[in-house]
């Protein structure tokens, strides 16, 4: 009550402080980590986007409603706009990752992509690397989306990684 003795309520709160505590120090460490900064940096963000959105693309395939799907290719049709245009299809990159993330129903890997995704540089930044290196992501877009659409688990997930691969292949000509 007056702070000198610890009951075992209070032993028990200490406990789950300290746990929380250490939670806390490991996702701070994490967000250090993920604030890209180099070619080493973005390659390994991307390493850890092809394993996490994989799945994301695999499990969205099994689970993904009609209206995500339109949703998906209004997004698709929203970044055909702006390629044409030649505007910036950044916010277009993210919707279409976030709404596969949704769709996917994983909580875990959904928030581990938020968390990528978080300083918002991630998208704009590669962007300017494909411009540079005269590459697009709109096929891969696309695929990825068919793949989905025909709920094709093994297909999807093989699109998405492929789109990845993508962008490795983009960043490491950039740096050359």
């Amino acid at each position: 009550f007056k702070g000198r003795k610890l009951t075992p309520i209070g032993k028990k709160k200490l406990d789950e402080l300290e746990h929380e505590k250490t939670i806390n120090h490991y996702g701070n460490e994490l967000l250090s980590v993920i604030r890209v900064t180099g070619k080493q940096g973005l390659l390994d963000l991307l390493i850890a986007r092809k394993a996490i959105e994989g799945q994301l693309a695999k499990l969205a395939a099994n689970y993904i409603t009609d209206d995500e799907l339109h949703q998906l290719n209004l997004v698709l049709k929203s970044q055909q706009l702006h390629v044409d245009k030649g505007t910036s299809i950044a916010d277009d990159d993210v919707k279409f990752h976030k709404l596969i993330a949704k769709a996917a129903r994983n909580r875990v890997l959904d928030a581990a992509m938020d968390l990528i995704r978080q300083h918002g540089q991630i998208s704009p930044m590669l962007e300017y690397i494909r411009k540079e290196v005269k590459s697009t992501v709109l096929l891969d877009h696309k695929n990825i989306y068919q793949a989905i659409a025909a709920r094709k688990p093994d297909l999807a997930e093989k699109a998405m990684v492929h789109h990845i691969d993508n962008l490795e292949r983009d960043v490491k000509r950039y740096w050359e």
